[in-house]
């Protein structure tokens, strides 16, 4: 009769048992549905990157940057992913970074992209970039260094291709022909800017500052590249060493240039 008793139990005991599992096992579905239609609702309520849109904005950019110019290229725009690279004086510097819609806007055209460039540390930043679909020919940006005690840059960029300005500057000329003795009788600052604006055609970033400087309000001129040797002409080979024959024997005379 014990042993009846005790069997009967065992049996009540073990249906207990599969009927609180049965309930865990309810409630937990119920949680992960819960927590999937939320996640879903979340999901569609964040809208879409409006791809066709930000492709255009996939290109090479310039404007002033602390008194002198940045060349800023952005190479892809995909799946809320950014990358390309700058160029300011001699630092070239490749950034990666993240593209959302800024403020959930009813028509999708404003993002804010956060790109953390990747070269040496000590040189590189943050940059915080403004995008308005509606204004595909400007961005509007700042840069934060990661190293303290360097200030901070505000700056607006303008598209602008990296290519050969062979009319452009003060004494397109040195570029053209071959400079005569009338052409070289000027200042030596003017003979130093005559040298260094053949450079700058070209598209050369300008590693001292103080160069750097004379052609930041250019709109013609975008740092492309820290080494342009081999682009020079003959003509503009020959040019550069007959300005610096001239250099020493020119009259030293403050200029502006119009900055």
């Amino acid at each position: 009769m014990k042993n009846h008793n005790k069997a009967n139990h065992n049996r009540h005991n073990n249906r207990v048992y599969s009927l609180s599992l049965m309930i865990l096992s309810l409630f937990a579905s119920s949680l992960y549905a819960a927590s999937t239609t939320s996640l879903n609702q979340t999901t569609l309520n964040q809208p879409a990157l409006n791809q066709p849109g930000l492709n255009q904005f996939i290109t090479s950019w310039s404007g002033s940057f602390d008194a002198r110019r940045i060349g800023f290229f952005i190479e892809s725009i995909q799946q809320g992913q950014v990358k390309g690279y700058s160029i300011v004086g001699a630092n070239k510097q490749g950034f990666v970074g993240t593209i959302q819609p800024e403020g959930y806007n009813k028509q999708n055209n404003k993002y804010k992209i956060i790109a953390r460039e990747t070269g040496k540390p000590q040189s590189a930043g943050v940059f915080e970039l403004h995008l308005d679909l509606s204004k595909p020919k400007s961005i509007e940006g700042s840069w934060q260094a990661n190293k303290a005690g360097i200030k901070p840059k505000f700056f607006e960029l303008a598209p602008q291709q990296c290519r050969y300005q062979i009319n452009a500057g003060e004494f397109p000329e040195a570029s053209k022909r071959l400079l005569k003795d009338n052409d070289l009788q000027i200042s030596k600052q003017e003979l130093q800017y005559m040298r260094n604006e053949i450079y700058a055609r070209h598209n050369y970033s300008f590693s001292n500052k103080v160069i750097a400087s004379l052609f930041s309000d250019k709109d013609w001129y975008i740092p492309c590249s820290l080494n342009v040797e081999q682009q020079l002409s003959n003509i503009e080979r020959e040019n550069i060493k007959r300005i610096k024959l001239m250099e020493p024997y020119a009259e030293n005379v403050e200029l502006d240039w119009g900055r």
